[in-house]
């Protein structure tokens, strides 16, 4: 039985290595969120349009980028990192990545929500921004 040449291994090796660091967060990233802590506030989204959106909270005249939800897809993050008891009403922001302002039908925006620990939050974008809805339960 003969083996290929050294390098040839060696590469081989390398590019199986490569491979399975690249799917491993891949195949993660659809896998459903665990959600280890029961008393978490979880925010889940499922987009219906057809354009990539960045997802921001609004906590009085504070907005911070909470991260990206792909066309056609679902996302999800934990909120307690920007939900605490001291922090009142909030209002989630979608926006179509590549523009500048919100409102005026340019984006998405909840009602005023008022959270609790281990309560979920259920928002749907959809293709008419206006007609997107949020759930809490």
């Amino acid at each position: 039985m003969s083996f290929p040449p050294l390098h040839a291994r060696a590469l081989l090796t390398a590019a199986l290595l490569l491979g399975g660091a690249l799917a491993g967060p891949a195949c993660a990233r659809n896998q459903p969120p665990q959600a280890e802590d029961v008393s978490a506030i979880m925010l889940f989204v499922e987009n219906r349009g057809w354009d990539d959106m960045n997802i921001f909270i609004l906590r009085g005249d504070t907005r911070d980028r909470l991260g990206r939800v792909s066309a056609a897809s679902r996302w999800s993050v934990p909120l307690d990192r920007w939900v605490t008891n001291q922090a009142g009403s909030i209002r989630i922001v979608a926006q179509p990545v590549g523009t500048r302002y919100y409102g005026n039908g340019a984006s998405a925006v909840t009602q005023i929500l008022q959270l609790e620990n281990g309560q979920t939050v259920l928002w749907t974008i959809e293709k008419d921004l206006a007609r997107s809805f949020v759930e809490i339960r």
